[in-house]
């Protein structure tokens, strides 16, 4: 009997739609095409992390072991990037500031010394001298620089330390604020430990310094005259300690204190500059801000020099933002003066003899300073010695009293 023609075009209907229709996978060939893929993935990811991990070991021990820092290519990129959005987009810069700062601690220090008998000869190329020391040696530098002469120091990051024992020396940063001295201390004191008669410091920057005893410094003056200029002192315990001898001079010019001090030790408090019974005291043009406690100065020098320097303590916690314990001559004038809220001790700008009158003060001046107080009741001077001191045409903001003690006009 042959085949029913409609029952035929039924089939061939059927088996055209079946064509039509992609076939499904099969629930097991599904799972394993998933689990391999799943372990392709897993591979690629621990061969990324292993390669990574192979390439920052290579990175670090080539710079440990050769001292080439490879950072230096790409900070002078993003440097040269930050440059030329600045260019571009000059509303930009205050925002963009924030990131130079952090690039100054990738910077090399190279193997470049100037010697120089003076600032003349230090521009003279015939005086310049390649010496090669292992990176970043500041106490390599100071080891092999001439009594009298210049030491100019290329821009990088320094954490060692050094003891200068020559006289007449200049050390100065060849790009100033480049040279940073970040965290080393000889001899448990400071960074440098001035032994040397007339050393001459100028653009360095000392951050970072801390040591057992409390009393870590950027410099620590012990012999002769020492002048500080166009140096930053940021976030250690001292910025600048001396020892106690009546033939030693400090001078500071144009240089930052920001945030230093302390008084976490039982021996006493640290602060941004602290001089012992010195023979003068010389301080202008600079900027004091934020104390982390103690003074902003302490001194017991014989005379002191302060004229035209700003002492904001408007986020700080100082106690005193001048103490001379044991009294002094000379002049304290032209300053500006703010203390915070947040001050430990509210009510002292400028106290004189604390500690007892050891020193002259009939010839102390305290004249033509501003002063700010945010803090409920200060007093601008308390005077605690027997004579008195010379006070007269400083304007205040806020609540304070201009004297307490002895004063004439």
């Amino acid at each position: 009997m042959p085949p029913d023609p409609k029952a035929l075009e039924a089939i061939k209907r059927f088996e055209a739609r079946q064509s039509s229709i992609p076939l499904k996978k099969q629930p097991f060939e599904s799972k394993v095409t998933h689990q391999h893929t799943h372990r392709v993935w897993k591979l690629l990811i621990f061969t990324g992390v292993i390669c990574t991990v192979i390439v920052l070991i290579s990175v670090f021990s080539v710079e440990y072991l050769v001292g080439q820092p490879w950072r230096v290519l790409y900070t002078k990129a993003l440097a040269q990037q930050i440059k030329w959005t600045e260019s571009r987009h000059p509303f930009l810069a205050p925002a963009l500031s924030v990131l130079k700062w952090p690039l100054l601690d990738a910077l090399p220090a190279e193997p470049l010394m100037l010697y120089a008998s003076n600032e003349a000869e230090a521009h003279d190329p015939s005086y310049h001298k390649s010496v090669h020391l292992p990176e970043r040696s500041l106490s390599g530098y100071v080891a092999m620089a001439r009594e009298g002469g210049t030491l100019v120091l290329p821009p990088g990051r320094y954490p060692d330390c050094a003891v200068i024992n020559q006289s007449v020396l200049t050390i100065r940063a060849e790009v100033q604020g480049q040279a940073q001295f970040d965290g080393g201390a000889c001899q448990g004191k400071a960074a440098l430990v001035a032994h040397g008669n007339n050393l001459t410091v100028d653009g360095l920057v000392f951050k970072n310094i801390r040591v057992p005893d409390g009393n870590g410094a950027g410099i620590r003056h012990e012999t002769g005259s020492l002048t500080v200029k166009n140096s930053i002192f940021y976030n250690s315990e001292n910025g600048i300690l001396t020892t106690s001898d009546d033939g030693l001079d400090l001078t500071v010019d144009k240089s930052l204190f920001s945030h230093l001090g302390g008084c976490k030790f039982s021996s006493g408090c640290s602060h941004s500059i602290y001089s012992g019974t010195i023979n003068k005291l010389t301080l202008t043009n600079s900027v004091f801000k934020n104390s982390a406690g103690g003074h902003f100065l302490k001194s017991r020098a014989h005379s002191v020099q302060v004229s035209g320097n700003t002492f904001d303590d408007t986020d700080g916690v100082s106690s005193c933002l001048i103490e001379l314990p044991y009294g002094s001559n000379g002049e304290i004038q032209n300053n500006q003066f703010v203390k915070g809220i947040k001050a430990r001790s509210r009510f002292c700008f400028i106290k004189v003899g604390a500690e007892g009158a050891k020193n002259d003060s009939s010839k102390l001046y305290i004249n033509g300073n501003t002063a700010e107080g945010k803090t409920p009741v200060s007093v601008f001077v308390q005077n605690k010695t027997s004579a008195p001191l010379y006070v007269k045409d400083n304007s205040t903001v806020g609540f304070i009293i201009s004297a307490t003690g002895k004063t004439r006009h």
